[in-house]
């Protein structure tokens, strides 16, 4: 179907295929929408546009491919950006775009240059470094001629603090003149 693997095809490249990001080199603008399911459902819209690729696997020559691929209506690829896909290491013909979240995440990271394998060990030197940042804030106060910065005033709820005047005025507690002075800070006039 326009751009859709079959069934039998997606099964086949998810348990025995191999993955590879592939860069778009160049995709149609304008191709075929296909609605699967309630119509009217923008998620339920996929776009069928000719795509050429540059596969880029690991451990093998990078090849190109020209063929229709299927992509979500809300998240068509551009002209230079990179997507996962699953491929056949023998019939290079046999490829579709990976969709699962890992490939996605991975396609990501290595778009924006990040090695996916060392994610876990950026995360720590964030968290040190997060950690050293608040020992210096910390210290601050220490600092021999300087001041800490005073807290910040939790900021009240002015409909709130006109509720308290206005039962403290009902009590007696206030005079009407002291509730109008009061009322006149809280609204800042």
């Amino acid at each position: 179907m326009l751009g859709k693997p079959s069934k039998k095809l997606k099964k086949e490249l998810e348990a025995n295929g191999k993955r590879a990001n592939a860069t778009i080199i160049e995709i149609a603008e304008k191709g075929m929408a296909v609605t699967r399911g309630a119509e009217g459902v923008v998620s339920n819209t996929e776009i069928a546009l000719k795509t050429h690729l540059r596969v880029t696997p690991d451990d093998e020559p990078e090849f190109e491919v020209k063929k229709r691929f299927s992509f979500p209506q809300m998240a068509v690829p551009g002209a230079g950006q990179t997507v996962p896909v699953l491929y056949d290491q023998n019939d290079h013909d046999k490829i579709i775009v990976d969709y699962s979240p890992e490939a996605q995440q991975s396609a990501a990271f290595s778009a924006a240059g990040i090695d996916p394998s060392q994610i876990g060990q950026l995360m720590e030197q964030a968290q040190q470094m997060r950690a050293q940042a608040a020992g210096m804030q910390g210290g601050m106060g220490q600092v021999p001629g300087m001041t800490p910065p005073a807290p910040a005033q939790p900021q009240v709820d002015p409909v709130e603090q006109l509720e308290k005047l206005a039962k403290l005025k009902e009590s007696g507690a206030l005079t009407q003149s002291e509730f109008e002075a009061e009322k006149a800070k809280i609204l800042g006039q």
